[in-house]
């Protein structure tokens, strides 16, 4: 007659590296979602962030405005293009909702200064000529 003996002592020692394992995972994505928040703020800060589309006629009136009145010169402004570019699109998605805007509606061009958003190209524009 054959018995089965279950070892104990494996099952822990495999169960205690499963749990090592889940607590360096979290470890990991707790760590990341840190650095990413500080980089956006890092790119944000003391800026007026520009998001624009590199189609939209709308953004390239704002940024003939800006180029004309040689803004970039005179105040830090800084362009982050949103079609292409994934992580630009990911800061925009965590601006727009500091600003309380809803997901589903973002437009470009977008103004973002010190967690006031401005949306259009009329309101950006009337914003940089009272800078």
């Amino acid at each position: 007659m054959k018995i089965c003996h279950f070892n104990f002592f494996r099952y822990n020692s495999i169960m205690k590296i499963f749990k090592y394992l889940i607590l360096i995972c979290c470890f990991i994505f707790l760590t990341s979602c840190i650095k990413n928040n500080a980089t956006t703020q890092n790119i944000l800060d003391g800026k007026i962030t520009i998001f624009y589309g590199s189609t939209c006629p709308h953004c390239k009136i704002v940024t003939d405005y800006i180029i004309e009145n040689k803004l970039m010169e005179k105040l830090p402004i800084q362009e982050l293009e949103v079609y292409e570019n994934k992580d630009n699109q990911k800061i925009l998605q965590k601006v727009a909702t500091e600003c309380k805007l809803d997901q589903n509606n973002i437009g470009v061009p977008l103004l973002y200064e010190n967690g006031q958003c401005l949306i259009g190209d009329q309101p950006i524009i009337d914003y940089l000529k009272t800078k």
